[in-house]
């Protein structure tokens, strides 16, 4: 049965053992079977398509390629038709520089800022907005991450949203919260993008598309670095903010990646890719696969297929030629390298015991 909670400080209250495993999102309170879409693939319901076009580096015209590419794939055009307030949530973190690979790298938000101009209405606003985790200081982070720059460049503004008006908002089957805080600058928008560096993570696996969503949240609410989320439950905030925020795109940076300790200590990888979708769920779900995670083995997944927010991936573009080795996860998790090409049966065991090491006899 799901435990629900009154307040937040019965989260906090949880022993020792149960709180570590409600940060990890492993408290899961259904079976293996409930899970079994995401061992063979088999998900019911809706499709959403995937692009995955190659991007060997950091040029301009290569981005503006791979990102023009990605939208006609997918008939991004048709979407933007009646946006009339974008915003582009980027994931800051915290203070670094373009080369340490922690966040979408500024070139590519720049390309992306230009083809929404090009794809969008006249007289649409566009915005960059980010509330970091980490950072108080929004104008070094934004001047070291070389995003300032692109800003100045392009005349867009930037959104703080640690500090901007807020609102509440109720969240559909909620897992982690009943209701979020939120900033105006996301829930007043008609077309959020999601633009997420592709990264491994050691709490959440992978940090992708939907967990770059933490940074929608005030940490004049929530804590630095969004602690209450944390606690609260990785997996299952993420499933929450995904139905809740609902991006009506995401893009994912895999021009160069993070492997290993991530999300912000890791090794550089050149992918060679930029993943675009519709859906964020699926983006992150194909995202991972590729780098080598089963997502039966990431609990995010779990509460989003409870949640209806997981569709069945379709691949298209450039996947074959994308690296294709096996990501390193970070070493808490180091179990989890190259599980995406096990058996079912193999999958099956790692899951029963992810499940049980949340109840124990």
């Amino acid at each position: 049965m799901r435990r629900e909670f009154r307040n937040f400080d019965e989260v906090l209250a949880l022993s020792e053992q149960e709180l570590a495993a409600r940060t990890v999102g492993i408290d899961y309170p259904g079976s293996i079977d409930d899970l079994r879409p995401l061992l063979d693939w088999n998900i019911d319901g809706q499709r959403a398509a995937v692009s995955m076009t190659a991007c060997a580096g950091y040029n301009p015209t290569t981005l503006r390629e791979a990102l023009k590419r990605g939208f006609d794939l997918l008939g991004v055009g048709d979407n933007l038709a009646n946006a009339r307030k974008i915003v582009v949530k980027v994931g800051l973190i915290e203070a670094s520089r373009p080369e340490e690979h922690v966040t979408a790298h500024p070139l590519l938000m720049r390309e992306l800022v230009l083809l929404l101009r090009e794809t969008a209405p006249s007289g649409a606003s566009i915005c960059i907005a980010d509330g970091s985790g980490h950072e108080r200081d929004t104008a070094h982070l934004l001047n070291l991450a070389g995003v300032q720059a692109v800003l100045d460049e392009l005349r867009i503004p930037f959104v703080d949203l640690n500090t901007d008006d807020l609102r509440v908002v109720e969240t559909p089957q909620p897992m982690a919260f009943r209701e979020f805080v939120l900033p105006r600058t996301i829930t007043d928008a008609d077309f959020v993008i999601s633009l997420a560096k592709i990264k491994t993570h050691h709490r959440a696996g992978v940090t992708l598309g939907m967990k770059n969503l933490f940074g929608c949240v005030p940490g004049s609410v929530y804590g630095f670095p969004k602690t209450r989320l944390h606690y609260a439950g990785v997996a299952r905030v993420i499933a929450d903010l995904q139905s809740v925020v609902k991006p009506q795109l995401t893009v994912l940076d895999g021009v160069v990646a993070m492997e290993g300790t991530g999300p912000l200590d890791g090794s550089p990888v050149d992918l060679g890719a930029i993943v675009i979708s519709k859906n964020t769920a699926a983006a992150d779900a194909v995202t991972a696969r590729h780098l080598g995670f089963a997502i039966s083995l990431l609990p995010q997944f779990w509460y989003c297929l409870d949640k209806g927010l997981l569709p069945r991936p379709t691949v298209v573009g450039d996947e074959q030629q994308v690296l294709t080795r096996p990501f390193e996860p970070p070493n808490n998790i180091g179990w989890l390298r190259d599980t995406a090409n096990q058996s079912i049966e193999q999958q099956t065991a790692l899951l029963a015991r992810l499940l049980s090491s949340a109840h124990p006899s």
